[in-house]
């Protein structure tokens, strides 16, 4: 997804604003929401803002380009919580994972606190 993202923005967005124009990098941390899906792995309690309750689902981090016009998602990564008492559903054990497959990877960093992704 970087990748193409990026050949995009060279390619065919760069060339057609202006020079001067302020390119930004931008994170947002955002709710998904699994409210009604099946018993997914690590899903979680997790507060929306917007709405002021608590709801199932994950935090979804991004990280996307933008000059002010467009926007790019250059990559995401979703985002659970170490405190087993918001979980939902816990990590699947009988799953024999190697430490160094994505699979676990991606479980790890799930557990992670957001400012230490960083």
């Amino acid at each position: 997804m970087l990748v193409l993202s990026c050949g995009l923005i060279q390619t065919k967005v760069d060339p057609l604003t202006e020079k001067d124009r302020v390119k930004v990098l931008i994170f947002y941390d955002s709710l998904f929401s699994r409210a009604r899906s099946i018993p997914i792995e690590l899903l979680a309690n997790v507060h929306d803002h917007t709405k002021n309750r608590y709801v199932r689902g994950f935090r979804m981090l991004t990280l996307g380009w933008s000059d002010g016009n467009t926007f790019f998602p250059l990559c995401f990564s979703l985002l659970g919580f170490n405190k087993k008492s918001n979980h939902y559903v816990e990590m699947n054990d009988s799953i024999d994972e190697l430490p160094d497959t994505s699979a676990e990877k991606r479980r790890s960093r799930n557990l992670r606190k957001l400012c230490k992704l960083f």
